[in-house]
């Protein structure tokens, strides 16, 4: 999108994607030290709200915009990415016996493979589907009685000069509004998926010996 669509070059794009994995890391390196004194599913579900947020930034996306949303967005995605994450594999082992981790690791592992698979290829599917639905609904509004095309047609030398060009932006634009239809999807599912986490088990806390009864032993 950022490239083909927004025209950025190569290497701006990448530095526009550069605070998802800066905000990933800083979220990583804090929750870290908060999975272990907070219940790790009020984490989730505040990661889960902030790409939930995130998302919901990215639907006011446009193919003329600065590029402060784009970076704010992706840090609080980034953020809100390994503040779910972390805990989610702290929880996944949690209840399981140590002699299971082993296999319990390689299914996660599976499990979490094939739901990316599924989501990129829907995602995909939706993007392409959106984009040929609506080229034709902003096609249709372009009627020679519409005032602004006839007007648009007169300074540039007539429809006959324009078609081309006309062509070209409605393209782009149905492209970006497909993309805007992707982002809506991505953001209701991950908000549907908030009841999920309240089905997860909170790991038992161990306490810790006292060392005076281990003196007195």
């Amino acid at each position: 999108m950022l490239q083909n669509l927004m025209g950025f070059p190569v290497v701006e794009t990448g530095i526009l994607m550069a605070p998802r994995g800066i905000g990933t890391m800083v979220s990583m390196i804090l929750v870290g030290r908060l999975v272990s004194k907070y219940d790790p599913r009020i984490l989730i579900v505040g990661g889960t709200l902030l790409m939930g947020y995130s998302l919901y930034m990215m639907t006011q996306f446009d193919i003329v915009m600065s590029t402060n949303p784009i970076m704010l967005s992706g840090f609080l995605q980034g953020v809100g990415m390994g503040f779910v994450f972390v805990p989610l594999n702290s929880l996944a082992f949690a209840t399981i016996a140590p002699k299971y981790r082993v296999d319990a690791t390689s299914m996660f592992s599976l499990v979490r493979n094939v739901g990316q698979g599924v989501g990129i290829s829907l995602v995909t599917t939706v993007l392409a589907q959106m984009q040929v639905v609506n080229y034709g609904e902003l096609a249709s509004r372009l009627t020679l009685d519409s005032g602004p095309l006839r007007d648009f047609a007169a300074s540039h030398g007539g429809f006959a000069n324009i078609a081309g060009s006309l062509s070209g932006l409605v393209t782009q634009q149905a492209a970006m509004l497909a993309f805007l239809d992707d982002f809506w999807l991505m953001m209701v599912i991950t908000f549907a998926s908030l009841p999920i986490v309240f089905l997860l088990r909170r790991p038992a806390r161990t306490e810790k010996p006292d060392p005076a009864h281990m003196m007195s032993e």
